[in-house]
Order: structure tokens, then sequence, then C-alpha cells
């Protein structure tokens, strides 16, 4: 494990020529997200035991990233969930922000909203109320927008 000043901007570049890397060769091989996610966790908001502990930070102090850019466009143009494709992400010579409110950024927006759906339990099949969830749950997968909830009766994922 690199400590020394030096040992840290090893470890950084290290991190980014695996990014750009996984970056260059992505192309729809889902094997490399977890790289990719990994990486970026490790560089911008990585923590350890509830303290502070990404990459970035330890090497540039008080670093700040360009601003992502607002212009959302519909997935499937069905309004349902509206995202910014990523040749576009970034906005060109704009402002920027510090690295605690540029993770806070919204780069996808759902406009799917429920309190509460009807659902059968293909494990207990008990329908015993409602199955309660909420918009953190969405998930898009190939063509699909699913919905993840928890079974209150036998504690069962469903999607």
């Amino acid at each position: 494990m690199h400590r020394s000043e030096a040992g840290l901007k090893i470890q950084l570049d290290e991190c980014l020529e695996a990014l750009s890397f996984s970056l260059n060769h992505v192309n729809n091989k889902k094997s490399l997200n977890k790289v990719l996610a990994g990486r970026l966790r490790i560089l911008l908001c990585d923590t350890k035991f509830n303290i502070e502990n990404s990459l970035i930070k330890k090497v540039i102090p008080n670093p700040s990233l360009d601003c992502v850019n607002n212009n959302f466009i519909s997935y499937e143009n069905k309004r349902l969930i509206e995202y910014i494709p990523s040749e576009s992400l970034f906005k060109k010579n704009a402002s920027q922000l510090p690295l605690e409110k540029w993770l806070s950024q919204k780069v996808i927006k759902s406009n799917i909203s429920y309190e509460a759906l009807d659902c059968k339990c293909p494990y207990c099949e008990k329908v015993e109320g409602t199955i309660k969830s909420n918009n953190t749950n969405i998930k898009v997968q190939d063509d699909k927008c699913l919905v993840t909830m928890m079974c209150h009766n036998c504690g069962a994922t469903l999607m």
C-alpha cells in the first residue's frame, strides 16, 4: 500500500489508467461496469469506517470538477425516465463544483411516482395489503423499467 505523497500520486495514476482502459473498452461489455464503479468509488467517494477516504482528496486538497450538463433526454421517448447521455455529460468551459456538491448532482430523473403497489408474493403467496416501496427502488434493465420491493410477510425481494 502506498502511504507517501509520491505513492498516493502513483496510486492515483494507476486508478485513472484503469478507468481510462475500462472506458475505452466498455462497449456493451457488462463485465467492465463493476471495474468502472469500483474505481470511481475509490477515486471520488470512498469511506473507511464512515471516514472520508477518497483517493482524489488525498492527492488534491479541495478538488473541484466540471458541472454536469442538465440536458436530459427521455428514455425511449416515454418520459418516465430521463438521463444525460454520457457523451454530453459535462458542460464545457463551465464553472466547477467542490467534490461534495458534484457528487450530489442528478444524472437520471424519474417521473415515476407511486406509494404502494398491489402484488402477490410468488414465494409465500400472501397478498396481505400492499407492498410498499419508494422511488429509489427503480432500475432500468435492458428495455424494461423494474421496481424492486420486499414482501413484508416473508421478506423475499420481488421485481
